[in-house]
């Protein structure tokens, strides 16, 4: 099972735990509400983009991470069913851990300090990025992928095959398949793709 990341895999206290692809970041028109689909106009998306906060991790206390892998585990039953409950299950019990080892943890927050994405970052590659359902198609993920750009110069990635949302969400972003997988790294019939981006600005 490739586990949430976006294909990588990272060997953490002497057990190797590979960490897959699961992006979910939605497509729905910048008007789109939180709340179901209510119509928002334009200057109350805008105003509530403006309370998303995102910042490199400050702490990856248990509290922490534990609000971190909520996000992870919405957002991976909203998007991944060609995945089990099983499995999601089995997966979830590695993701404390690559939480806490990835070196570069950007977290966006909310107006009230709760996460609502996170994201991980290794060199330039984007390891894992989650956004939690209730705001796909707000900016955020495009908002943490610009930081990631811009502080940490990113431009690589690994994605699975059968989330064409997010396929198109990196493709919109400039990033471009380079290599594909028919089986995930642990010999999973889920395709892997890997993405690549050149270093003009967004």
């Amino acid at each position: 099972i490739s586990l949430g990341l976006v294909g990588s895999e990272m060997c953490i206290r002497d057990r190797r735990c590979v960490l897959g692809s699961w992006k979910f970041i939605g497509l729905r028109r910048a008007g789109s509400a939180i709340d179901g689909g209510a119509a928002r106009d334009v200057s109350s998306n805008q105003i509530f983009m403006c309370e998303i906060r995102i910042f490199p991790a400050e702490s990856r206390d248990e509290a922490s991470v534990h609000g971190l892998c909520r996000v992870w585990e919405r957002s991976v039953r909203a998007t991944h069913t060609f995945l089990s409950d099983a499995e999601i299950g089995m997966i979830s019990r590695c993701v404390p851990e690559f939480i806490c080892a990835v070196p570069h943890l950007i977290v966006a927050t909310d107006a009230v300090g709760q996460a609502v994405a996170f994201m991980g970052i290794s060199g330039r590659k984007i390891e894992m990025l989650f956004v939690d359902p209730a705001l796909r198609g707000q900016g955020v993920g495009r908002r943490l992928v610009e930081y990631g750009i811009r502080m940490f110069s990113v431009g690589e990635l690994c994605v699975n095959e059968q989330n064409p949302q997010a396929v198109g969400f990196y493709e919109h972003l400039g990033f471009r398949v380079c290599r594909r997988s028919e089986r995930d790294e642990q010999g999973n019939p889920y395709p892997i793709l890997w993405m690549e981006r050149s270093g003009e600005p967004l």
